[in-house]
């Protein structure tokens, strides 16, 4: 584990010394595994440690990478990944042992898992690009610290990331604080794992 976001003002640590903390299951808000670059075997690796992570409701996890590949080598990555058994692909009960969003810095990317709507009603994960931002690294880290903000917000309620009063411009509630209020998507880009 790389990174673990936990509620200290809750949940006081177990045990901690230097970097040794353990905690109980209901202080962990996210999990964090930093890459520093990707490639099939490091992407199915990765995929085996978030599968090993013990079940913890309402814990997001995260994978962040410094030197990522492009979002098309992401989708071959996972669809690639060998899975035991009969069933050779991902499904809803293996998909949520992924990670819950995948952000990709030097190709400016920030993956969360979603609905992909095109040929089919598929399951995977999709990523927003918008006018202002676009191939920028700074856009991908952005919307990684707002996912980070607004998911620990809702657990613990501390307002990190302050409703605006201005027109939403017809986002449903998900959206709002999401980084997409107000700003023009050009496009979407998404990776379909497997049918709905």
């Amino acid at each position: 584990m790389d990174i673990v976001l936990y509620d200290r003002h809750r949940h006081a640590p177990v045990y901690r010394l230097h970097d040794i903390v353990i905690l109980r299951p209901e202080a962990v808000l996210s999990i964090i595994e930093v890459k520093t670059t990707i490639n099939k075997s490091i992407m199915h690796d990765a995929v085996r440690y978030f599968r090993r992570l013990p079940y913890i409701p309402h814990v997001q996890t995260h994978l962040f990478i410094y030197d990522a590949k492009s979002i098309d080598s992401i989708g071959s990555y996972l669809r690639s990944f060998p899975h035991e058994g009969e069933w050779k692909s991902f499904d809803h009960d293996t998909f949520e042992m992924l990670p819950d969003y995948v952000t990709g810095i030097d190709e400016s990317y920030h993956l969360g898992k979603s609905a992909v709507i095109h040929d089919s009603d598929d399951v995977g994960y999709a990523s927003w690009f918008y006018e202002d931002a676009a191939g920028t690294q700074i856009s991908a880290l952005q919307l990684f610290l707002e996912s980070i903000y607004r998911h620990i917000d809702g657990r613990i309620g501390t307002q990190l990331i302050q409703p605006q009063t201005q027109d939403t411009g017809g986002l449903n509630p998900e959206e709002q604080g999401s980084g997409r209020r107000n700003r023009r998507t050009t496009h979407i880009h998404a990776i379909s794992l497997f049918p709905m």
